[in-house]
């Protein structure tokens, strides 16, 4: 577990250093840099041209009014040649020291906060993998047993102090003793350095006459060497002058070919300053209609407001007028009910005179 917790934190630690030490270098590398350096490398010439394909395809969607799909494709194309440079730098010295000599730019506030809370952030990373928690709890416990030998440490010493004490006195009994010895000891010594003597006077003799054996060998050796180096330099030029023909013949071919590609890229530009021409007149074209469209749209809806005007003032008339006719025939309702209850009244007067006269004609007879 402590193993693989290291290998991470190991790893963690190897990738926040490749990318603060990209990001140091791309917060120093400015639009210019990049132009001046097109010309050292080709991943500086696909970043420049991808971030002019970017700002066009951006501008143009400001100005259209909408995302094209392009613009997707362009941003990818952007971080796929800044980490094509990065990877440049970091594998290619020469070019890394051309690129430090030509950018002179600073870190901005907010790289540098970047790449300090970076720093920082790695260190804790790196502390919390590495240390687990029986690792904190064998630290504490270490921490008590180191204090306690400390103390009794302490205790020691003074006791070897004491003892240090009587074994200085004897020490100092048995120094005379071995001073005696260390004289006989530097006779013997002595003897010793005459016979070492004689035996490097022999070992300078014998690694003389070795040497003068091994120089005679080496003038052997170096004369072999020598006719075979000849021998190379002949077939060496033979092979030369062979490869020099045949490097002619290619270089004919390919100037043909660059002549060729020559004339191809400029009939294609050719044809794509035609296209673009075509395009700017469209897109002319396109803003003026657009122009056209925006007016007749104000125009139309201006009528269609005036329309659903005028259909809601006739709902409302019609309205009006069917509220009328409603109120009209509750009035007739109402007069035709007071005339039924009139010619009720009538009649029942009427019949009750009738009833009244045929009375009184019975009381005559």
């Amino acid at each position: 577990m402590n193993r693989l917790a290291n290998v991470e934190a190991y790893r963690l630690s190897s990738v926040v250093d490749e990318a603060l030490e990209s990001l140091r270098f791309l917060s120093r590398l400015t639009s210019d840099d990049v132009s001046k350096l097109a010309h050292v490398d080709g991943s500086f010439n696909n970043q420049l041209k991808s971030e002019a394909r970017f700002k066009a395809l951006f501008e143009e969607s400001i100005r259209m009014d909408r995302r094209p799909k392009e613009l997707d494709g362009a941003g990818a194309a952007v971080r796929a040649s800044t980490k094509e440079i990065c990877r440049a730098i970091k594998t290619r010295q020469q070019l890394a020291n051309t690129v430090n000599d030509q950018c002179g730019g600073e870190e901005s506030d907010g790289v540098a906060n970047i790449i300090s809370t970076l720093t920082d952030l790695k260190k804790i990373v790196r502390i919390k993998l590495c240390t687990t928690v029986e690792q904190e709890e064998t630290k504490n416990e270490n921490i008590a047993a180191l204090t306690m030998r400390a103390k009794d440490a302490q205790k020691d010493v003074e006791e070897f102090e004491i003892q240090l004490r009587i074994e200085r006195n004897k020490k100092e009994k048995n120094l005379s003793k071995f001073n005696d010895i260390i004289t006989k000891l530097n006779a013997e010594l002595e003897g010793l350095k005459e016979k070492t003597e004689n035996g490097r006077n022999r070992l300078k003799n014998e690694t003389d006459e070795a040497r003068a054996t091994n120089k005679k060998v080496h003038e052997e050796r170096m004369k072999e060497y020598e006719e075979r180096l000849a021998k190379l330099t002949e077939s060496e030029t033979t092979t030369s002058k062979e490869h020099s023909s045949a490097e002619d013949t290619a270089r004919k071919t390919k100037m043909k070919l660059e002549t060729e590609v020559v004339n191809w890229v400029t009939k294609y530009d050719a044809e794509m300053n035609e296209r673009q021409d075509a395009i700017n007149t469209l897109n002319k074209q396109y803003d003026i209609e657009k122009a056209e469209l925006r007016q007749l749209s104000e125009f139309f809806a201006k009528i269609d407001r005036d329309l659903a005007n005028e259909e809601e003032e006739k709902a409302e008339a019609e309205g009006e007028k069917e509220r009328l006719r409603m109120a009209m025939q509750r009035v007739y309702k109402a007069a035709s009910k007071m005339q039924a209850l009139v010619r009720g009244v009538q009649l029942r007067v009427a019949e009750a005179k009738r009833k009244k006269k045929g009375g009184k004609g019975k009381k005559k007879k």
